[in-house]
């Protein structure tokens, strides 16, 4: 009889002991588990927008602008310009943010939309990024703050015209991927 109760007890003992061997065994993996998570999510955190506090724009010639409806948020840009006569023009600057610490890519050439057909024979527009003109696979690096640029221009040769009542109302997205 004593030895079945020594061996119900050492049983009992060797069951308690294979249970916190697994419980620690369980919340080591676990933490492992996290560990492993958290640095993967912080390779790929992705930030990019446009600083709305840096938006300025400046018209040349006798261009107007609506400047209270103009603007930047997210990866977008607006602006309301009415061209007066060829060779009008304006300026938008700004600044592109990646607050994230994975590059980002330009993965689409940009185009600015909100232009009637007839105005879009007699507009131009280059795009600067860090004073170099923009074309597709353009990278802002992680973590960098990108000074932009966006000149619209009246063409001075312009073979149809622009009707100075008109008010265009220019829209241009930049749509970036993780590098």
């Amino acid at each position: 009889m004593k030895k079945d109760v020594v061996s119900k007890i050492t049983i009992v003992i060797l069951l308690c002991v294979a249970t916190i061997i697994l419980v620690i065994g369980f919340v080591a993996v676990n933490r492992l588990s996290n560990v492993s998570n958290n640095e993967k999510s912080e390779e790929t955190k992705y930030s990019l927008y446009f600083d709305k506090n840096t938006f300025k724009e400046n018209p040349a010639g006798k261009t107007l602008t609506d400047a209270k409806n103009s603007g930047v948020s997210s990866t977008n840009l607006t602006g309301l310009i009415a061209f007066k006569e060829p060779g009008d023009s304006i300026t938008y600057t700004w600044n592109i943010v990646n607050n994230g610490n994975v590059s980002a890519k330009l993965v689409e050439e940009p185009v600015l939309s909100g232009l009637s057909e007839n105005d879009k024979q007699a507009i131009e527009f280059q795009m600067f990024i860090n004073d170099e003109e923009v074309s597709k696979g353009l990278e802002v690096a992680a973590g960098e703050t990108a000074s932009a640029k966006l000149v619209v221009k009246y063409k001075t040769d312009a073979t149809t015209k622009i009707d100075p009542a008109t008010i265009q109302v220019v829209s241009l997205t930049l749509n970036f991927a993780q590098k």
